[in-house]
């Protein structure tokens, strides 16, 4: 639910525990707060700053592409790929591949 809301611009007020494992750093869309009292002051920072809002959508999305984009996982499939000793070299383009949802014309297929 955290990369989906990033994914689609809506900055995340969040726990430590909520973005675990997402390999999110501070501020990539997402404020993390692990008390009651950051989390809600948080909340209302982001609700009351236009400029905040803006900034922490624009760098959801990137990150979301960065970490979980397209060239992102043909990276990580090339990386296990040569580890088990098999060929990474691409005999085709893998434009036509669709990873939803990163890809903006998915339902175009």
């Amino acid at each position: 639910k955290v990369g989906s809301a990033l994914r689609c611009g809506l900055p995340v007020v969040s726990t430590s525990i909520g973005c675990e494992g997402m390999c999110l750093s501070a501020g990539e869309g997402a404020i993390i707060a692990d008390d009651s009292d950051s989390f809600s002051d948080a909340v209302i920072k982001a609700l009351g700053s236009h400029s905040l809002w803006t900034e922490l959508s624009e760098r959801g999305k990137a990150a979301c592409e960065k970490l979980w984009g397209k060239q992102a996982a043909i990276d990580r499939f090339k990386h296990i790929l040569s580890t088990l000793g098999l060929p990474t070299d691409n005999v085709r383009s893998l434009d036509y591949l669709k990873l939803y949802p990163f890809d903006n014309d998915w339902s175009d297929s």
